[in-house]
């Protein structure tokens, strides 16, 4: 399929798709085209970017996103009252260990014929001689066949708005325009509506979500250190990496196997629990989203974006993931410490028997 705007913005999405790393180049081509979260470093968003942001294809999930300041001060973590009130010097890893305890109580699932994940995304762009920047929005669909590499998904463009206070006021200053021309491409305020569906045999016929297939899912322990083997044997298996990159993949794709993909609660414990044992994992207190989910949060930072990091937020009750965020964790560009530069909510992700209402591929170009 032919790139698009839209597409790159979904490519962009939150980890393995780095440019420096030595990924096979159908790979590469193969997770641009997925509208995630590819992992990557940079993201080919549309006029001109700030920063370049890594984020993986099999949700959402975006480059430059929403002008945002994460609210934080609470949190439950052990010892916590839990109205909200957080425990005297609570870690980062103590949040994603009391998150892996919630996760790992909950009842298992009954498996269906499909995982279904929905999530939305944001990523934003500077309308060329304008002065203001535009968060362009976009919801994701997924379906993961199960026991196989089988995938389906669907692209939505949900519209454009000013990114934030000050965009918004310029924007209105020059008559709240609602459609936009961005490197030869238009955006609208009201968007384009579904815009992509892929099904197998289309460029997402392999299953491959970041480095990993789908079908190694079952496969992976719930023991968190043979989860880091295991992750590390698959990555360098497929990669060949050095030996940095393989530590950074590692990472990124056991943020991915928390956040978004199709296993047990026990493992995806595991993987929370993996994350804790990273050194920089910080606590950040009650974190809302862009799309108005607030749960627990951490920040991890990025080696790949210096004067960043990748930030995950979890459901207070449950430890479910609610999605991911990068910030700015120092001025840059005019943007201010705390800025979200891309973003990913997780709105469902439930087993379902219910195929996807599509069978064959369809791209709606502007």
């Amino acid at each position: 399929m032919k790139d698009d705007i839209m597409d790159r913005l979904a490519a962009a999405r939150p980890a393995a798709l780095d440019p420096t790393a030595p990924v096979p180049p159908e790979v590469r081509q193969r997770e641009l085209h997925r509208a995630m979260s590819g992992l990557g470093n940079r993201p080919a968003a549309p006029g001109r970017a700030r920063r370049g942001i890594r984020r993986p294809a099999w949700t959402v999930s975006a480059g430059l996103a929403t002008a945002a300041v994460v609210a934080s001060v609470v949190l439950t973590a052990p010892g916590s009252t839990g109205d909200g009130a957080p425990a005297s010097g609570a870690s980062g890893r103590q949040v994603l260990v009391a998150a892996a305890t919630d996760v790992e109580q909950q009842p298992q699932e009954a498996r269906g014929r499909y995982w279904h994940e929905v999530t939305r995304s944001g990523a934003a762009t500077e309308v060329p001689g304008k002065g203001y920047t535009l968060t362009a929005r976009w919801q994701e669909q997924v379906w993961l066949a199960s026991g196989s590499d089988r995938r389906w998904s669907r692209h939505t463009d949900l519209g454009a708005r000013p990114a934030g206070p000050r965009d918004e006021a310029v924007w209105r200053e020059q008559g709240a325009p609602r459609s936009w021309t961005v490197d030869g491409t238009r955006l609208s305020y009201e968007g384009r509506g579904v815009t992509q569906e892929d099904a197998p045999g289309g460029a997402t016929d392999q299953g491959v979500l970041g480095g990993l297939p789908v079908s190694l899912m079952d496969e992976l322990s719930s023991d968190e250190k043979v989860l880091r083997e295991q992750l590390r044997a698959h990555l360098d298996e497929r990669y060949n990496a050095p030996e940095r990159h393989l530590d950074a993949l590692v990472v990124d794709a056991a943020v991915q196997v928390a956040m978004h993909m199709p296993v047990t609660p026990g493992v995806r414990a595991a993987a929370y629990r993996l994350l804790a044992g990273e050194p920089d994992i910080r606590a950040l207190g009650d974190v809302t989203t862009p799309e108005g989910r607030t749960g627990r949060g951490v920040g991890l930072s990025s080696d790949r974006a210096p004067g960043t990091e990748i930030q995950l937020v979890f459901d207070r009750g449950t430890g479910a993931p609610i999605g991911e965020q990068r910030v700015l964790t120092k001025e840059l560009d005019g943007q201010p410490e705390g800025t979200v530069l891309d973003y990913t909510t997780v709105i469902a992700a439930r087993w379902t028997d219910t195929a996807p209402p599509f069978t064959g591929d369809r791209s709606r170009r502007p």
